[in-house]
C-alpha cells in the first residue's frame, strides 16, 4: 500500500511541470511561434504527456518549428495513440499510408522517440500573427496523394492548457460522481477512472464515446470552461 501511495505521489508531482510545459506550448503554437512550441511540447512529451506527444507528431509531420520528419512524427503519434489518444491514432494511420518502406523501418525504430534537438534561436519578429489551426494537409507522394489528418490542439488539450484546468476537471469529476459514474477522487487530474466515467456518460447520453473531456460532454455536464487559445 505504501509503495502504491508513493508511486501516486511521484505521478502527481511529475504531472504538474508537464502540464505547465504543455500549456506554454499551446500558447506559443497559437501565436505561430512554432520553435518555442516545439521546445515546450518536447519537454512535456518526454515526461509522458500524451497531448504533447500528439503535438510533437503534428509539428514534425508539417515541419513547424522542427525539421519535417515523417518517421519521427509517426513515432510520436504512435506513442500518444498507445496511451489512448484517438486523434493521434488517426494521424498515425493516415501518415503510415504515405511512408516508404525505408521510412516505415525508421518509424518502427523510433517507437520510443529520442528528444528532438532544440531548434536554433531565431530573431523574434516585431509581432507574431495568430494562426488558425490547420485541420488537415494533403501531402502528395507519388501518383496518389494521401491526406494526413493532424489537427492542432484537441478540445481536451485546450481545456488542459487553461490556467484553471484543475478546477474545471474537479468540477467535471464532481458532476460525474453526483450522477453515479464513479469518476474517482476529485483531484483535478483526468486519470483512468475519470476516463472510464466519461466514456460511460457519453455512451448513456448518445454522445460520441471518446473518453475525453470534449466540448459536448463538458457542456452537457453543465461545467463552464473558457478554453485557452480560443
Amino acid at each position: 500500500m505504501l509503495r502504491r501511495l508513493a508511486f501516486a505521489a511521484v505521478l502527481s508531482v511529475t504531472a504538474l511541470p508537464a502540464l505547465a510545459d504543455y500549456a506554454a506550448g499551446v500558447r506559443a503554437w497559437g501565436h505561430g511561434d512554432f520553435a518555442a512550441a516545439a521546445r515546450q511540447f518536447s519537454a512535456a512529451a518526454q515526461a509522458g504527456d500524451r497531448e504533447s506527444q500528439y503535438m510533437m507528431g503534428r509539428l514534425h509531420s508539417l515541419g513547424d518549428g522542427v525539421p519535417r520528419d515523417w518517421p519521427r512524427a509517426w513515432a510520436w503519434f504512435d506513442l500518444a495513440a498507445r496511451s489512448g489518444h484517438q486523434e493521434a491514432a488517426i494521424a498515425r494511420d493516415n501518415l503510415a499510408e504515405i511512408l516508404t518502406a525505408t521510412e516505415r523501418r525508421q518509424a518502427l525504430a523510433l517507437a520510443a522517440p529520442a528528444p528532438a534537438p532544440a531548434p536554433a534561436p531565431a530573431p523574434a519578429p516585431a509581432q507574431v500573427a495568430a494562426v488558425e489551426p490547420r485541420m488537415s494537409v494533403v501531402i502528395p507522394r507519388g501518383r496518389a496523394p494521401a491526406r494526413l489528418s493532424a489537427p492542432g490542439a484537441t478540445e481536451e488539450g485546450y481545456l488542459l492548457a487553461d490556467p484553471d484546468s484543475a478546477a474545471t476537471v474537479r468540477a467535471l469529476q464532481h458532476e460525474l460522481n453526483l450522477l453515479g459514474y464513479g469518476a474517482g477522487p476529485e483531484d483535478g487530474r483526468i486519470g483512468p477512472m475519470t476516463r472510464s466515467a466519461l466514456a460511460a456518460f457519453q455512451r448513456d447520453t448518445g454522445l460520441a464515446v471518446t473518453a475525453t473531456a470534449d466540448r459536448a460532454t463538458v457542456s452537457l455536464l453543465g461545467v463552464d470552461v473558457q478554453q485557452a487559445g480560443r
